[in-house]
C-alpha cells in the first residue's frame, strides 16, 4: 500500500513536471499578466459553477438530534408545544 500511495504521488509530480515544462516558454514578459489572469479567470468561473451546483444544499433544513429515532426537520413539527416539552418528559408522558 505504501509503494501505491508513493508512486500515485511521484506520478502526480511528472503531470505537474510536464505542465511546468510545456508553460514555461510562454511566459515571458509581454504574456506574464496571462499566466496568472487565466488560472484566475478559471477559477471565478468554476466558483460560479460551483455555486450553481450546490446551492439547493443551503435552503434544506436539518436538524441535529441526539436521538437518531427523532430526527425530523423543523417544518415537520406539528406545533410549537412539541419543542417545549423536554425529552424526558416525552417518555412519561408516552408511559402514561
Amino acid at each position: 500500500m505504501k509503494g501505491l500511495v508513493t508512486s500515485i504521488n511521484l506520478f502526480m509530480t511528472a503531470i505537474s513536471a510536464a505542465i511546468g515544462l510545456a508553460t514555461a516558454p510562454t511566459i515571458r514578459d509581454p504574456f506574464l499578466v496571462w499566466a496568472f489572469a487565466g488560472p484566475t479567470i478559471a477559477g471565478a468561473i468554476l466558483t460560479v459553477i460551483f455555486w450553481f451546483t450546490f446551492k439547493h444544499i443551503d435552503k434544506e433544513e436539518f436538524v441535529i438530534n441526539t436521538d437518531f429515532r427523532d430526527m425530523r426537520r423543523d417544518s415537520d413539527r406539528e406545533t410549537d408545544a412539541e419543542d417545549a416539552v423536554a425529552p424526558s418528559e416525552k417518555k412519561v408522558v408516552a408511559e402514561k
